[in-house]
């Protein structure tokens, strides 16, 4: 059997992008063919997991200094990967981006019991740290990309950034989703005042999106128009998001809801708002990366606000399909100029909502994407 591992720091059920999109991969496969592997754990694992076998990596006891406590933490957990991936007969492991230790300890597994390494970039391995660790991940980059099998990149920009890097061909597997039977979405209640312009977000909000909102809020302020209503779905605490000033008369706060009614939540909304920061201390993360909801927010057919920086792919893969409105520009003026326009053009409305449809069902089908996967893994 060709069996391979995949080791994360968020697994499913876990409401994280990350968690999201590899259940979208995986809930399909025999899960004789795989195995799920992490150091976190989530208090809610027990419930809706993946039905193949799950693996927890103890932590062990740190030393006070932060480089040792590294060095301890990679040799620990390589040592407990070993033991899982022999049992298992793994002949694959793929790693995917978001903890140092995870990455380093997976290469290291990969290179001891000599089995294929796939590191599933998500993000830009080399810039999601500060500090110490940042230091160390742009070393083990040029080693993680030396060593693979193959890598995985979510879209064009993190593709190009590795070719210019290091002159390797990662592989393209875009963050997958269902596309959605849009008069089955019409027909389900509608959770939102129909006399109110409802601007909608769904997904976690964190420093990759706090100063984006922050802009929105203040457009929506210059306009003045007391119909806009912005409903945020997520898990991040009110009070968390109240202290980085996402905060207004026309917020409602919404608790996370479970996967399967995003689509309908999404598709009801008026407006989509898909934000990334334009002042954030990582900008080689924000201008490579491709949301988890981004497949999400096309399929449902509705048109879709874009804040994100001009040389994000954000803007290139938006502007090129004239799939929404982009606003590349820190000036809740011009924010707030684009957003009347797309309330009060009907017709750009609908262009951008055919759009979005149609790239979805082009290049975020969950189903051609999972043969992709599937390929590439030769299962």
């Amino acid at each position: 059997m060709n069996k391979f591992a995949v080791l994360s720091h968020v697994l499913p059920p876990s409401p994280s992008g990350q968690s999201i999109i590899l259940k979208n991969l995986l809930e399909t496969l025999n899960p004789e063919h795989y195995c799920l592997i992490t150091s976190s754990i989530d208090q809610n694992i027990q419930l809706d997991k993946l039905p193949c076998k799950y693996f927890f990596l103890s932590t062990s006891n740190k030393p006070k200094l932060p480089f040792l406590n590294t060095l301890a933490s990679i040799f620990s957990r390589t040592k407990q990967l070993n033991k899982i991936l022999s049992e298992q007969q793994c002949q694959k492991i793929i790693v995917c981006s978001g903890d140092f230790v995870d990455m380093a300890s997976g290469l290291l597994s990969a290179k001891i019991l000599k089995i294929k390494f796939i590191p599933y970039m998500f993000d830009y391995f080399a810039y999601q740290s500060q500090g110490l660790l940042g230091f160390l991940s742009k070393l083990l980059e040029k080693y993680i990309i030396k060593y693979a099998f193959s890598v995985i990149v979510p879209n064009e920009y993190l593709r190009n950034a590795y070719q210019s890097s290091y002159n390797t061909e990662a592989t393209i597997i875009r963050n997958p989703c269902l596309i959605p039977d849009l008069s089955i979405l019409d027909k389900k209640k509608c959770m939102f005042n129909n006399k109110y312009i409802n601007i909608v977000y769904t997904g976690s909000i964190y420093q990759a999106h706090f100063d984006a909102f922050r802009d929105l809020i203040d457009a929506i302020k210059l306009l003045k128009n007391s119909q806009i209503k912005l409903h945020l779905f997520t898990t991040q605490q009110i009070t968390e998001l109240k202290k980085e000033d996402i905060s207004g008369d026309f917020i409602i706060y919404h608790p996370y809801i479970k996967q399967g009614e995003i689509s309908t939540i999404q598709r009801h909304a008026d407006i989509l708002f898909l934000p990334l920061s334009l002042s954030s201390p990582f900008p080689a993360i924000i201008k490579t990366s491709a949301p988890g909801k981004m497949g999400e927010y096309l399929s449902v057919g509705k048109p879709i606000l874009v804040h994100t920086p001009e040389d994000s792919f954000l803007n290139y893969y938006f502007s090129k399909y004239k799939a929404g409105l982009v606003n590349t520009q820190k000036n809740a003026k011009q924010l707030a100029i684009d957003l009347d326009r797309l309330i009060n053009d009907t017709n750009l409305q609908q262009d951008f909502s055919l759009n979005a449809r149609h790239q979805a069902e082009k290049d975020f089908d969950i189903r051609n994407i999972k043969n992709n996967f599937y390929k590439l893994l030769n299962i």
